[in-house]
């Protein structure tokens, strides 16, 4: 009999989040600061974008071979050291203007390279899958390899068990430090019982202050947490996911228009939440639109939509590019329950492009959705991209389909 040689899969959750980072040239590490590694990938003083990409290129490909340290090393070596960027060298700092004597490549930095680079995006991968199932394994324990080299604070850590929505992941959730091997293990109800239950107070060590010499921001964290480590790399990355708001479309930009009566569905008109009321305060009305996903202020959710495309729906939503609140129209506001189930019962979901910020073409899903509330019938329209979204609302059926109604037809309720 033929044998069948079966192969790990490469881990698309990590190779996901490490794929959405952009160059950042840098000349410390403290330059790019916590949830900033998120979108950004950084070497310090790989001030060259050629050198920032053969490194996140080597990277890239060994997240998605398996690449072992020897042969990233072995790849990489040679490529930097055809461009200069090998060993001792003189460098002026950007920021002093000072000129000094640092260390550019070398067998340590690369392994440096390989193990934070590595170790974050699986640790994020592995946040995303956490939200994915935490329904059903709703807990998390803190898991170190058990060897003389596990710091002490690491150690006191170690077999912690919280809900996976606890706040102190936010700060300990693993990698906490350079050279950290932690890791979380997930865990249903009755396996967390096994295992003596929920910790009733997780150890805490005094917080230690640290300044940051780059930019003089003075941060406090946790001891056993390294400066610049003390956040949650996975809700960061879901966060970097999440769209904020944007203006509504161009007439002209939304797509060519559909052709054909079949693709014009009948219109299907579902049962509706009330409007929140009219005194409802911002916080309640997206506190309100987020827990219809299981997401909430402070955690975001991965939510598949009907055809299967995944929404990264949380706080980020109302916020800008720079993470302040946007304020929303009145009338959307009450309304955030509607246009929440727009997205997860809609009568029709299109596909088309339309022009985002700064002129962008985004590739678009609209949700077209009719509700009746209170004997009054209401469309909500939602568009969702990367690059943001947009909703609208309409009583007494005043939306205009065949202008909403643009390129394909990806899934209808009728």
């Amino acid at each position: 009999m033929a044998q069948i040689e079966l192969k790990p899969l490469p881990p698309a959750e990590a190779i996901a989040y490490f794929r959405k980072k952009g160059l950042k040239a840098s000349f410390a590490w403290q330059d790019v600061w916590q949830e900033e590694h998120a979108k950004a990938f950084t070497v310090a003083k790989a001030m060259r974008s050629s050198i920032l990409q053969d490194i996140r290129d080597a990277v890239d490909q060994a997240l998605a071979d398996g690449t072992t340290f020897e042969a990233f090393k072995a790849a990489l070596r040679p490529k930097l050291e055809a461009q200069g960027w090998w060993g001792k060298q003189a460098m002026t700092d950007p920021l002093t203007g000072e000129t000094r004597e640092v260390q550019l490549g070398s067998p340590r930095r690369l392994r440096t390279i390989f193990d934070v680079n590595m170790r974050t995006a699986y640790a994020a991968g592995r946040w995303e899958r956490i939200q994915d199932v935490k329904d059903t394994l709703p807990y998390l324990k803190y898991q170190t390899v058990e060897d003389d080299r596990v710091r002490p604070e690491h150690a006191a850590w170690d077999g912690t068990i919280l809900p996976a929505d606890d706040d102190w992941w936010d700060t300990h959730y693993p990698p906490c430090d350079w050279g950290c091997r932690c890791t979380t293990i997930q865990m249903s109800e009755r396996d967390a019982k096994d295992e003596g239950g929920v910790t009733d107070k997780p150890v805490a060590f005094p917080m230690k202050g640290y300044t940051n010499p780059r930019t003089g921001e003075v941060v406090r964290v946790e001891g056993g947490i390294g400066p610049g480590w003390g956040y949650n790399v996975g809700k960061a990355y879901l966060e970097q996911q999440t769209p904020s708001p944007m203006g509504p479309p161009d007439d002209g930009a939304a797509g060519e228009d559909a052709d054909g009566a079949s693709a014009h569905p009948r219109r299907v008109v579902t049962p509706a939440e009330h409007l929140l009321p009219a005194d409802t305060t911002p916080a309640e009305a997206e506190a309100a639109f987020l827990g219809g996903f299981g997401a909430s202020p402070h955690q975001a959710r991965i939510f598949a939509d009907k055809t299967g495309d995944g929404l990264v729906v949380g706080p980020g939503l109302f916020r800008n590019s720079v993470g302040r609140p946007v304020t929303l129209d009145r009338g959307l506001l009450r309304a955030l329950p509607l246009v929440g189930q727009a997205l997860r019962e809609p009568a029709e979901i299109w596909r088309a492009w339309r022009s985002g910020p700064e002129g962008a073409s985004l590739l678009t899903r609209r949700y077209i959705a009719h509700f009746e509330v209170d004997g009054r019938p209401i469309d909500v329209v939602v568009d969702w991209a990367n690059g943001g979204w947009w909703a609208t609302t309409s009583f007494a059926g005043g939306v205009d389909l065949a202008k909403m109604r643009k390129g394909d037809l990806a899934w209808s309720a009728s």
